[in-house]
């Protein structure tokens, strides 16, 4: 528990928190993140068991709006449909996975959501930015994801 006893720090902070539409901790965390990898320290902290389980709800809430978005893809195309997915979340980490498969762009899940101007609740992605996982996943990962839904906004409503 941090108390910011500086009506100052607490103004900018307040400040932050409302440019980039994060809460305080999501704000606090993110601006102590940068300032330690701008003087090149390691970001990484010890896995607490309340992480660890955060971690598991973060995989079932994956799993689960996958099997959603299966099933959504099955009824668009007519025939069943696979999932890398889930192969992915057995040989990696939550995190790691979700790095891998979210940083470099728009997920393949995401862009067909977005064709179908639809359902982008189960992206990924979506998921990724609830504020339940906040204190999990690294912002760069946040950060990626909430560029990929800027994206299938954008894109959605050009097919619209």
């Amino acid at each position: 528990m941090i108390t910011i006893s500086s009506p100052k720090t607490e103004a900018l902070v307040r400040r932050y928190a409302k440019l980039r539409k994060l809460s305080m901790t999501a704000a606090i965390d993110e601006l102590v993140s940068n300032a330690l990898v701008a003087a090149g320290e390691s970001i990484e902290v010890p896995v607490s068991s309340k992480a660890r389980s955060l971690k598991a709800q973060l995989a079932d809430a994956i799993r689960a709006a996958e099997r959603d978005y299966v099933r959504l893809r099955e009824a668009v195309f007519g025939k069943r449909s696979g999932s890398r997915l889930y192969g992915m979340l057995s040989r990696h980490d939550v995190i790691d996975m979700l790095r891998r498969l979210i940083v470099p762009g728009p997920t393949d899940g995401l862009r067909f959501l977005a064709e179908q101007n639809r359902h982008r609740d189960l992206a990924v992605e979506a998921i990724v930015v609830d504020s339940k996982f906040a204190s999990i996943v690294p912002e760069d990962i946040k950060a990626a994801a909430r560029r990929n839904l800027a994206w299938a906004e954008q894109h959605g409503e050009q097919v619209a």
